[in-house]
């Protein structure tokens, strides 16, 4: 009984390590550009392993889905529940906003790049896991709530709003137009981050720093002068 109990736990671990293996790959290399012996490869194996693990790549793409969605999921519904009721002085929220969406980032570095990457093809890729695996869609429920659901522009855009109301945003920008800048910012920012391979990476302090200018020359345009805190 204990040898099945630890040949059992090894084959899970192997299994985690795999999806992790080829996380990384297609998050730098793109889906179509991993296949199952790079994966073998990279992951130190038989090609023969790694199909007793999964049947093919989208199979593994599917197992990446169930296993990271719903903790990005539920850390994002944490995170706009939190912009619901963040105070609507820019001097302070937009700073802690980036916190929060960074060090996000930063727990599930290549699974939020392989989102951006890919956002595209994704449901084409999981509509082929589905067939090839015989898995129902509504198992993809999640996908759903990922991409249509967490509403983060609608959220972001309401904060805007009140921030308006409250004399903290200048009258003259439209709250919608101040969420796609924030988003404009932070997406460029984030594919080319030390947590993301890059040919000049920079450095964990670096990269804050970065953050930090984006984040002041925000305030300045978002910020009416006479409530404006400089330094």
């Amino acid at each position: 009984m204990k040898d099945k109990i630890m040949s059992r736990l090894r084959k899970d671990e192997r299994k985690n390590s795999i999806l992790q293996t080829a996380l990384k790959l297609i998050a730098e290399e793109g889906f179509d550009s991993v296949s199952m012996r790079l994966i073998a490869e990279k992951e130190g194996v038989s090609e023969v392993i790694l199909y007793r693990h999964f049947r093919n790549k989208y199979k593994i793409l599917q197992e990446i889905f169930m296993t990271y969605a719903p903790k990005i999921i539920q850390s994002f519904r944490e995170l706009l529940d939190t912009v619901k009721v963040m105070v609507t002085d820019l001097n302070v929220s937009l700073p802690h906003l980036a916190k929060l969406y960074i060090n996000r980032i930063k727990k599930y570095p290549y699974f939020m790049r392989l989102i951006m990457k890919e956002s595209g093809k994704i449901p084409e890729y999981l509509s082929k896991a589905d067939k090839k695996t015989s898995i129902e869609s509504e198992e993809y429920s999640y996908h759903k709530i990922l991409y249509e659901d967490l509403k983060i522009q609608e959220v972001s855009t309401n904060f805007f709003k009140r921030c308006q109301k409250e004399g903290n945003l200048r009258k003259d920008l439209q709250p919608k137009d101040c969420t796609r800048t924030l988003l404009s910012i932070f997406l460029p920012l984030i594919i080319h981050s030390p947590l993301f391979p890059s040919e000049e990476p920079l450095s964990e302090s670096e990269f804050e720093e970065v953050i930090a200018r984006q984040i002041k020359i925000v305030q300045y345009a978002f910020i009416p002068p006479k409530k404006l805190k400089k330094g």
